[in-house]
């Protein structure tokens, strides 16, 4: 018997679309540039967008209103926006390039970055709250040779420097936090890793294939995004697809394909609560 997927809105580097069904594949915005995080808050969706096509500025946070028609932009001046989570008030935004994380508050942005680098050498591309604990992946460039290792880190309060350090995985993507583990991507590996949150053991490993990034959760199901590993350049013209894990398992119980929209980035789940987010239901009509 086929399990029943959960609605989920993706972004790939050629659009934003929405999934229903696990079938019934929509496009909310297309071909501007590339699509990257994903979030919302009570009555907008935010989309971190890469608007490198030419005659464009630089990358820029987009601001869709219920309707999913573009009503705004975030300000702030980012030169490489990776994922992003919207949390009491507050979007956070990897400033990727910048080895940051801008945060932005309805009125002014302030940045902040607990390494001592001002350029990308962590490559710091998710986040995630457990609590009020803000978690992060560094990637570290692994496959350019500049680390033989990733970490999840776990800030201090005041997101000044990292209080808890697990080194894992090889060019990480992906934080969730849940039930005594720490769940991320692997993505040099392929692999899915649970952690144990208490010693930092990988507990179970799950090859996924491809190269995956983009990650949400339900109650019974994890959605991973994989995509074709291939050169920079050729992005635009790689194949994703989500897996649906079961979450008791580890085991990909499903698959889908989203042609023609270049390599995956976010996933976020929208018809159930996403553990992997924010807690706050999807305020779009998809």
């Amino acid at each position: 018997m086929k399990p029943r997927w959960p609605d989920f809105v993706a972004s790939t580097f050629k659009a934003f679309v929405s999934v229903r069904r696990g079938e019934d594949i929509s496009f909310i915005h297309r071909d501007e540039g590339e699509y990257y995080g994903i979030t919302w808050d009570e009555s907008s969706v935010y989309l971190a967008h890469k608007k490198n096509l030419p005659g464009c500025v630089g990358p820029q946070i987009t601001v869709f209103d219920r309707d999913l028609n573009i009503c705004g932009v975030v300000p702030g001046t980012y030169v490489d926006v990776h994922q992003i989570l919207y949390r009491r008030g507050e979007l956070y935004i990897t400033n990727t390039e910048c080895n940051r994380v801008d945060i932005y508050d309805g009125v002014a942005v302030r940045s902040v970055n607990w390494t001592e680098f001002d350029t990308g050498v962590n490559h710091i591309n998710s986040l995630f709250f457990a609590g009020t604990a803000l978690w992060s992946c560094h990637h570290n460039l692994v496959s350019r040779g500049n680390h033989t290792y990733s970490e999840l880190v776990r800030l201090s309060p005041d997101l000044k420097y990292v209080a808890r350090r697990i080194r894992v995985g090889r060019d990480l993507h992906n934080v969730f936090v849940g039930y005594g583990k720490v769940y991320t991507l692997s993505s040099l590996d392929e692999e899915l890793l649970e952690v144990s949150l208490a010693t930092g053991v990988v507990l179970r490993r799950t090859h996924i294939g491809m190269w995956p990034r983009g990650f949400a959760a339900t109650d019974k199901y994890f959605l991973v995004g994989v995509s074709t590993k291939i050169d920079r350049s050729n992005r635009p013209d790689g194949r994703s697809e989500v897996h649906l894990v079961d979450r008791q398992t580890l085991k990909v119980v499903d698959s889908m394909r989203i042609d023609g929209v270049g390599v995956m980035h976010d996933i976020r789940v929208t018809s159930e609560p996403d553990y992997a987010h924010n807690g706050i239901p999807f305020p779009g009509e998809v």
